[in-house]
């Protein structure tokens, strides 16, 4: 994906990106980060794809599993906040509880991915991270790299919410603990037929 943002860009509204989204071309992506608009071109490189599906489906697997009332939510689905004057697609959001039956963007997601290119790699790590983090909901939010092995996360304290803990893992051993869901995943899957990682077996 190509990022662009105007230059000396003023910030803006959501209702008044929702203005704008009107004129929005097909072939492109946009989001609202902390009142700036960032647009890119849709689509994404193969190995993009695959990490997103191996969380996924491993996020999937779990909930049903645990038998809890959550589901997982892919990027064509907005995350809206106006307090933080958000409107964002991440790569995955789970949310917890009831969407209502023709509902096209959630405010109250518990966990949220981003698969982070070179180009979107800043953007994930601060503007998006401190705009994520405005959402009162949200207990963790986790960057994976695309071209290496390397996963961040961010955590909200349980006994401090305004409190955030980080942790990188980089071993494919090394795992993504979500502790609101009672998840975790290993690197290894995660880069599953990516990276080194595990082949998919057949």
């Amino acid at each position: 994906m190509v990022y662009s943002t105007a230059k000396a860009q003023e910030r803006i509204s959501l209702a008044e990106f929702e203005e704008m989204l009107l004129e929005k071309p097909e072939h492109e992506k946009w989001e609202l980060i902390d009142g700036r608009v960032y647009r890119s071109m849709v689509g994404a490189r193969i190995e993009h794809h695959d990490i997103v599906s191996n969380i996924h489906r491993a996020l999937d697997r779990h909930i049903e599993k645990k038998g809890l009332g959550c589901r997982v939510l892919r990027e064509t689905f907005f995350l809206k906040a106006d307090s933080a004057d958000l409107s964002a697609l991440p790569d995955l959001m789970v949310h917890c509880g009831e969407i209502p039956a023709g509902a096209t963007f959630i405010n109250d997601p518990v966990a949220l991915f981003e698969v982070s290119s070179q180009l979107s790699d800043k953007r994930d790590r601060v503007d998006k991270r401190l705009a994520y983090q405005q959402v009162p909901s949200l207990d963790a939010y986790v960057i994976v790299a695309l071209d290496r092995m390397l996963v961040d996360v961010y955590a909200r304290d349980a006994e401090n919410k305004e409190r955030w803990l980080t942790a990188q893992l980089a071993a494919p051993d090394d795992e993504i603990a979500l502790a609101s869901l009672d998840f975790t995943l290993p690197l290894r899957e995660v880069c599953r037929g990516v990276l080194g990682g595990e082949t998919p077996k057949s």
